[in-house]
Formats: C-alpha cells, structure tokens, sequence
C-alpha cells in the first residue's frame, strides 16, 4: 500500500493551534497520561469519521462559540472530511480511530518550531502537509516539490510513530498541481 498525502489549510489550521498555545491546561496524550507527565501544547491529528486537526487546549475550542453544546473546531484535510471515514480506513492512515499529538513547541527544524512552522507558511496561504506511511521499516520520501513552489515545499521528518508520518509545509495549493491543464495540440 503506498503512502498518503493529508493536506491542511492553514488558514484554517493556525487558529486552532493558536488556541491549543494560548490555553492554560492542556488535553494528555496517552504517553503522557500513563507516564504521568504534564500535557503540553499540541495540534490533535484524530482519524474517526475522517481525519482532522484539532486543539488540545481547554476549555474546548467550539466549532460555533455561540452553541456551547456544539463540536470542537476542527479543520478536516482535504477531501476527508465527515462521512469518509471507512473510505480513509482502506488508506494507510488505517481503520482504526487515534488521537496522534503534534507538539507545537517542540523544535522540528533547527531553530523552528512546528507553531513558528505553521504562523510562517499560513501568512503565505500555505498548507501543512501529514504523510502516512504504512511500512514503519521504510523511511517515506518528503512530498514533492511542487511546480512553481519556488523550492518551498520545506519537509522535514518527525520521529512520530516511528517514521510512519511526515510533516510537511508548501505554499503550493494541491489542485495548482494536480488540476493543471494538459497540453493536448500537436
């Protein structure tokens, strides 16, 4: 099964995580529950019915803060949003449901952290890019760069699950590459 490219909007993910940074008490990971150690700041990449970022901030985030009985803010990648959930579990993000932290202070690239990564590339309307890889024994290959993305698809790869995900950056749209017009004149 070959890897998967999840696509976030920053636009929609930066206020998310600036909420997840600006909260005083913070959602566990599992690790951190069990080995009792204090939560942090951190985006939520969640797969149930889809597959989306969220912050792990509290109080929770509300997708309409004039419903307070309402969901969470969340910002689905694109094309997987409510209702393709068993569709995203046929791809290497897998059937099962899973929170999967993302901490927003740790340093992913030297001297930049994934919120300073994120506040960069959103003031460009760039996307943040989640690589699935189902084989933990095969290091996955960054996305590709882009046409026209002037070197700027920065990957790097984060020692998450045990290189079964990437974290990218581009400042490249996926339907300016994908949707191009094909040059059918002889």
């Amino acid at each position: 099964m070959d890897s998967i490219d999840l696509w976030f909007r920053l636009s929609e993910v930066r206020p998310i995580a600036e909420h997840a940074v600006a909260a005083t008490e913070h959602a566990p990971s599992l690790s951190q529950h069990l080995d009792n150690e204090p939560s942090q700041p951190s985006l939520m990449w969640v797969k149930d019915d889809g597959t989306y970022l969220m912050s792990n901030g509290s109080p929770l985030q509300l997708a309409d803060p004039e419903n307070p009985t309402g969901g969470a803010r969340v910002a689905y990648a694109l094309d997987w949003g409510q209702g393709t959930g068993p569709d995203i579990g046929v791809t290497p993000v897998g059937s099962d449901d899973f929170a999967e932290h993302l901490p927003l202070h740790e340093t992913v690239l030297p001297g930049r952290t994934l919120i300073e990564l994120i506040r960069s590339y959103d003031v460009q309307a760039g996307w943040l890019i989640i690589t699935a890889n189902p084989e933990p024994s095969k290091s996955p290959s960054p996305p590709a760069n882009p046409p026209g993305n002037n070197g700027g698809a920065r990957a790097w790869q984060a020692a998450l699950r045990e290189a079964l995900m990437w974290i990218s950056f581009a400042r490249t749209p996926k339907w300016a590459v994908r949707d191009q017009p094909t040059d059918t004149a002889n």
